[in-house]
């Protein structure tokens, strides 16, 4: 190919590889380190890369004349899908070490892209199932309270796949899976009348708290990209409002029915038997690992890292640190230990922190003070100071970590969470 095609190859490539890293799962950082990355590679120097909340942007100026050459993608959906991110993350280094040539990348991209998922959707829907019933032990309730949020967090994820697919807003999608936590107690309520309504309907919607995407949004804001990691915490908030919302609404019409339900989520504790925590937590990761498909060969990882991440979240709350800070040092801790298993386990950084810290994030938090303010109680904006505070320590805490071992490496130059 000539010059000119050459060029606009190298800029879809690029442009392409960065969308499906952030589609899949990485930060504004990761993807525009790809765009200057790969044309850096493939011989373009002088390239303009950007990332907003809705857009990819890189431009190529030619330097010998005026002519630029720009490439634009929207971006239509961001998930977490870990393996591909894998695997766009082993091309990308591929592209870096000079193994593999331009058109051989780009007939590979396709192949991530299209290809059949690890696991397949019912699987990944068990996933999610996992991860309320390791929440509701978590969070001190019983069989029955994990046995509850198995079943609705199995059914809430297709219930948001299927509103998703549809185009219906974050918004009425959390509102609709908010509604099914206080059908869920009051079910329950008429098997085991003993059993706490508040603790069931946050051990049910536990899936669809917005610990992920807040920390994703914090993250971005720590690394210098505001808009992006602004509008990442914007939906965080959204998600929250609906769910908060949905839970509001289905218990005043279940009252209004003759069913009363009391709601209060600070009924919903943290488990503080170290063997207990650390159990489900492990169960909390492994059903979140296959959610959001981590690839088999990182498994163990993030189950060792669970429990290394508790067990410091633990010490530190003993020791009277408080959630903040134990969260802050769990996360550096994390960092620190995760960056070396990356060649072990031939996965980006990044999901083997995020799936490791699942339990701390503080989306119980966050749908507590929206809970709060709901009913007017001024004491819910402290607990939504109180989330930010915890998001911002994991994401400081696991980006420091990783810097640190990059620094005593003497690699800061490629600080990224998405790499190999």
């Amino acid at each position: 190919m000539n010059d000119a095609a050459r060029t606009r190859a190298v800029l879809d490539l690029a442009i392409r590889l960065a969308m499906l890293q952030l589609e899949a799962g990485a930060g504004a950082q990761d993807a525009t380190a790809t765009m200057t990355g790969v044309s850096r590679a493939f011989g373009l120097r002088g390239t303009d890369a950007d990332v907003t909340s809705t857009e990819l942007t890189l431009s190529w100026t030619d330097p010998t004349g005026d002519d630029a050459i720009t490439r634009r993608h929207i971006i239509s959906r961001r998930g977490l899908d870990y393996h591909r991110l894998a695997a766009a993350a082993g091309l990308y280094d591929e592209i870096l070490g000079h193994r593999i040539d331009l058109v051989t990348a780009r007939r590979r991209l396709p192949a991530i892209t299209g290809g059949r998922p690890l696991f397949p959707p019912l699987v990944q829907r068990i996933g999610w199932g996992v991860v309320g019933a390791g929440a509701g032990i978590l969070l001190g309730g019983g069989m029955l309270v994990a046995a509850v949020a198995f079943v609705t967090g199995f059914l809430l994820d297709l219930i948001s796949v299927t509103l998703g697919r549809r185009g219906v807003p974050l918004l009425f999608q959390t509102f609709v899976g908010g509604a099914v936590g206080p059908v869920a107690a009051v079910l329950v309520h008429l098997v085991d009348p003993e059993a706490s309504a508040s603790l069931i309907v946050v051990a049910t919607i536990i899936v669809l708290l917005a610990g992920v995407t807040v920390f994703g949004g914090v993250q971005d804001v720590l690394t210098a990209f505001y808009v992006t990691g602004l509008a990442r915490i914007t939906e965080g908030f959204v998600a929250t409002i609906g769910l908060a919302g949905g839970v509001i609404a289905t218990s005043l019409l279940l009252n209004r029915l003759g069913a009363p339900l009391a709601i209060s989520v600070n009924e919903a504790q943290p488990e503080s038997a170290p063997l207990i925590a650390s159990a489900a937590a492990v169960i909390i990761v492994i059903g979140f690992a296959f959610g959001t498909q981590l690839p088999w060969r990182a498994l163990w990882v993030v189950c060792v890292l669970a429990v290394i991440v508790e067990a410091v979240f633990l010490a530190c709350t003993l020791a009277g640190l408080g959630a903040v800070w134990g969260s802050a040092v769990a996360a550096v801790t994390v960092g620190v230990v995760a960056s070396p298993l990356t060649r072990l386990t031939r996965t980006p950084v990044l999901p083997l922190i995020v799936t490791a810290v699942i339990p701390l994030l503080p989306g119980l938090v966050l749908f507590n003070g929206m809970m709060q303010v709901a009913s007017e109680q001024v004491d819910g904006l402290l607990d939504i100071f109180r989330a930010a505070a915890i998001a911002g320590a994991l994401s400081a805490g696991t980006i420091f970590g990783h810097y640190l071992v990059r620094f005593i490496g003497g690699r800061t130059r490629t600080l990224r969470l998405g790499r190999i």
